[in-house]
């Protein structure tokens, strides 16, 4: 990044290359929060796969199961029921807490059926399901159970080109001091899906 700065916010080459990529990036911040050695070694014993729900969010779980497999990882499968704040809306409170109690017992229910397919496989999985806000309880979560990676796609409920124009995926980027791995969903729609 320039001047200490992350670069995703400058627009730069490595922008350019994740818009335009269909292959899976791992993203790797040059600055490292209070760490001065000049050849860092990443670890990879904990990863965080972010699931949406959606059968995209999913293409994240063979890389998951390899990388935990490979190095022995435990594995964090965070979702975020993305369910309005009552300050936000005039929608009545007991509403919205209805709609968050269901959509909080779907993702529950989900995410748990995902972790008995990974643990089926000896790996070592913790579910957590938490927060409305998914980019900013994404990057609270994998700072304080100090994950090393976070894995998650670039089109959950989007499209390929909103990656770096506001989505989910753009924020994690810009707020995590982790790695991040990124799998692109083509976008069926431009002849790449």
């Amino acid at each position: 990044g320039k001047s200490g700065e992350k670069h995703w916010e400058k627009g730069g080459a490595s922008r350019k290359l994740v818009q335009n990529i269909s292959k899976p990036i791992l993203m790797v911040q040059t600055e490292h929060a209070g760490r001065t050695e000049t050849h860092w070694v990443p670890r990879l014993k904990r990863i965080l796969v972010a699931l949406d729900g959606s059968i995209h969010s999913e293409k994240t779980l063979p890389y998951a199961r390899v990388l935990a497999q490979t190095f022995k990882s435990q594995i964090f499968l965070v979702s975020v029921p993305a369910v309005p704040n009552a300050n936000d809306y005039r929608a009545p409170a007991e509403y919205l807490e209805s709609l968050r109690s269901n959509k909080d017992a779907k993702m529950r229910k989900f995410i748990s059926a995902v972790a008995r397919g990974l643990r089926k496989d000896g790996l070592k999985v913790q579910t957590i399901v938490t927060g409305s806000l998914p980019s900013n309880t994404i990057v609270d979560v994998a700072a304080a159970k100090h994950v090393d990676l976070i894995m998650m796609t670039s089109r959950g409920r989007g499209g390929l080109k909103l990656l770096f124009l506001g989505s989910v995926a753009e924020q994690v980027v810009q707020g995590a001091d982790q790695m991040v791995l990124m799998i692109p969903i083509p976008d069926p729609k431009n002849g790449n899906g």
